[in-house]
């Protein structure tokens, strides 16, 4: 039996409900699990509107600072100037044992200074890659990677003052390492909860809801967004022999949704493509079910919580060979991968584990033990264990 020791838990973030995107599931189902399992959580984010706000989600109290929207669709920033104060008090009052911060914009920083200041241990975790900023402001090449030069230089010296740093996967802890932070970054995966995320029939109320067809499903579930290539999957669906009897299911909202159905459109792919839009959480492992294979083509992956949903109800992948995806998707055994940008290679993948359903059994099998291993049980332990021994360590 697991010997508990109850810990006051501080996450600050600036990326949190109602925003859907990974690092934003991943702090909510940190929130939600750690408070489950006896801790105190407290969670400090951007308010969804100009003034403060408090609430409870998902079992943990939530503080919203005040804030403005940003230029990116949904999200919104503190002045940083307002926020120390703010967070000086929250700090105070609540008296965390840990400060846990999700990135490195103003909520992260002042939490960091706070913490510091109070003598509170602080780990960072890091679901930051400048290429899921930098496509919304349509630069040129060299000053496209100047502002990514320039984005890594404030990751490091805000990420610098923690005390550990944590983050999805090896290869996101390899892109970290030469970055000169004092703490080398330590891999502790998302997790999935493999209670609600398995293999089984789907519910017959969700595949009604989203008039899914009985045909064979190839599945995405992301954001519509540039970095997640949404463009290329279209025009290697297109290119496929014999489209007839698949049809691609896209869950999902985003910048992109417009011209994506626009584009659809021009291909001739009007009745093969079904664009779901926002899937709330509750249908999401029932859409999952009823997929026949999961499809990821993004290239700024530092994991990817959907595919380990995807996986973990026994789905093969066919995976964009880039970033943190070859982690889950090893290439003839769980899926396929493809190279960055190939439309004519994904076209064959998709072709490939579509030619028998033998194949695609023996994948299924591959991934729920690929998968296994990223238990959110196992996650969670993790987290305890590092919150632990950074609470025990004699500050400086």
């Amino acid at each position: 039996m697991r010997s508990i020791i109850c810990m006051r838990i501080l996450l600050a973030t600036e990326n949190y409900h109602p925003n859907v995107n990974g690092s934003s599931i991943f702090t909510q189902r940190l929130a939600e699990y750690m408070s489950r399992r006896g801790h105190t959580v407290r969670v400090v984010k951007p308010s969804r509107y100009c003034s403060r706000e408090r609430y409870v989600h998902h079992g943990a109290e939530t503080i919203g600072i005040g804030s403005l929207p940003l230029f990116v669709q949904g999200f919104r920033t503190c002045v940083p100037g307002l926020v120390l104060p703010q967070m000086r008090k929250i700090v105070a009052d609540f008296k965390p044992d840990i400060v846990h911060v999700q990135d490195h914009f103003s909520i992260g920083s002042a939490a960091i200074r706070a913490a510091k200041r109070a003598g509170i241990p602080v780990m960072g975790t890091n679901h930051f890659m400048p290429e899921n900023v930098v496509h919304y402001l349509h630069l040129p090449g060299i000053i496209e990677r100047l502002v990514k030069k320039g984005a890594w230089a404030h990751f490091r010296s805000v990420y610098g003052k923690a005390d550990c740093i944590t983050t999805p996967t090896m290869t996101a802890a390899g892109l970290l390492k030469n970055i000169g932070l004092r703490h080398l970054p330590i891999a502790v995966s998302c997790g999935i909860d493999l209670a609600l995320f398995h293999p089984g029939a789907a519910e017959s109320a969700v595949v009604r809801k989203y008039s899914l067809p009985q045909k064979k499903i190839l599945l995405t579930v992301c954001r519509l967004d540039k970095e997640k290539q949404i463009d290329l999957v279209l025009r290697a669906f297109a290119a496929l022999k014999d489209r007839s009897l698949i049809q691609l299911v896209l869950a999902g909202k985003g910048a992109e949704e417009q011209k994506l159905h626009s584009l659809a459109k021009e291909l001739g792919l009007s009745q093969n493509v079904s664009f779901l839009g926002y899937v709330p959480d509750d249908d999401l492992p029932s859409l999952y079910r009823a997929a026949d294979c999961f499809l990821i083509a993004g290239i700024a992956e530092l994991q990817s919580i959907a595919t380990l949903e995807a996986m973990a109800t026994g789905l093969p992948v066919i995976a964009a060979d880039a970033m943190a995806l070859p982690e889950l998707v090893k290439h003839g055994r769980n899926g396929y991968l493809f190279p960055p940008h190939d439309v004519s290679a994904l076209t064959k993948c998709i072709e490939l584990i579509f030619e028998g359903d033998d194949r695609r059994k023996a994948m299924s099998l591959e991934s729920l033990n690929i998968v296994s291993s990223h238990a959110i049980s196992h996650s969670l332990e993790r987290y305890e264990e590092l919150y632990a021994k950074l609470i025990n360590t004699p500050r400086s």
